[in-house]
């Protein structure tokens, strides 16, 4: 019973640790390496916890292991939610919008072009470089902004539910994956706080005073 309690103990602190860590990375935007030894220590006193005047090198290597867990959920976590904070607010109507009325100003300036209208760009863009409608000439932004103004009822929320499908498909194959993601920002230094945080849980766990 003493090493099914010890499994609990160490799956709690594993799971515990990994998350702060992941908190603490995400809310700080940064990700503090030595913070895994603290989530070996925190395996061990939490084996330790339950264990008590039985514990022997059986908890310790429980503890271990829930140390290493604990530190792969962490990573895992962090690289997951950073990614997913990276991209967040990409979809927002704000932002659908922001778009649909580019692509209605390179519309309009295209047309215009192929009527042999001059578009007079002021500020060194192009239709290629601009990066929003206000990038535009003025009489652009009118006609384009006009043109999303007159479309019939409900043409308007489904060009923005188009775009959002494109630009899902897009973010799909442009996010990196976490697991790649993690192989890429592994350091030497993670390998060194991994063992030291192996070393604590088992010593911490496997000490009955």
């Amino acid at each position: 019973m003493v090493y099914l309690n010890s499994l609990f103990g160490a799956v709690v602190g594993g799971a515990a640790g990994g998350l702060v860590w992941a908190l603490i990375a995400f809310y700080g935007n940064v990700e503090i390496g030595w913070i895994a030894w603290g989530i070996g220590v925190l395996c061990g006193f939490c084996v330790k916890l339950v264990a008590q005047d039985k514990a022997d090198s059986l908890t310790g290597i429980i503890a271990a292991f829930g140390s290493v867990t604990g530190i792969g959920l962490g990573k895992y976590l962090t690289v997951a939610w950073l990614i997913g904070k990276m991209t967040a607010g990409v979809f927002d109507d704000a932002k659908m919008t922001e778009m649909l009325e580019l692509r209605a100003a390179v519309q309009t300036a295209e047309q215009m072009i192929e009527r042999l209208q001059k578009v007079n760009f002021t500020n060194g863009k192009s239709i290629e470089t601009a990066d929003s409608i206000n990038d535009f000439p003025a009489d652009v932004q009118q006609v384009a902004r006009q043109m999303l103004k007159d479309l019939p009822p409900g043409e308007y929320e489904k060009k923005v539910n188009e775009l959002r499908q494109e630009m899902e498909a897009i973010k799909g194959m442009m996010a990196p994956d976490p697991i790649e993601a993690i192989k890429a920002s592994l350091h030497p230094l993670d390998a060194l706080f991994a063992f030291f945080a192996v070393m604590s849980a088992y010593q911490i766990a496997s000490t009955k005073e």
